[in-house]
């Protein structure tokens, strides 16, 4: 498989060469300042469940932390009280805990909302084991 390309400048990685994006990298405890310790705890089970179907890597941007395998595959906004969470998948079809679904060119975003590490359930978990199957299903294994 053709490997990723490496953004020079900022080292994100993306499936197509020279993708626009910001470079601009925040760490991820930037996103949880002064935010309550359960957000951050709810966020780690999160990653913990995605890191269940392969390797993941965060990108953590100015307003958001994505999941990465080959592509963005899920999103985490971290807001006051809660995280604004989406997959992307390749069907529109909604079940709990999607709240909506948004159609994106040939993808779905299905958005889901957490407040509490016992939020991210096995229903999480399977919205991610789908999202991270069709990044793979659509972009293969590559190489970083």
């Amino acid at each position: 498989m053709k490997p990723l390309w490496t953004c020079p400048k900022c080292g994100q990685t993306f499936v197509t060469a020279k993708v626009w994006h910001s470079c601009v990298n925040v760490p991820v405890e930037a996103h949880f300042a002064g935010k309550q310790p359960s957000l951050r705890e709810t966020f780690d089970k999160l990653v913990a469940l995605a890191e269940r179907n392969g390797p993941v890597t965060l990108r953590p941007v100015k307003t958001r932390i994505a999941l990465q395998a080959n592509t963005r595959f899920a999103s985490v906004t971290v807001r006051k009280n809660d995280l604004h969470c989406h997959v992307v998948l390749d069907h529109g079809k909604a079940r709990p805990p999607v709240r909506k679904v948004d159609k994106l060119n040939n993808n779905y975003v299905h958005v889901f909302i957490l407040a509490a590490p016992a939020d991210a359930d096995s229903r999480v978990a399977g919205l991610l084991k789908e999202a991270y199957a069709v990044d793979r299903k659509r972009h293969g294994a590559r190489a970083a």
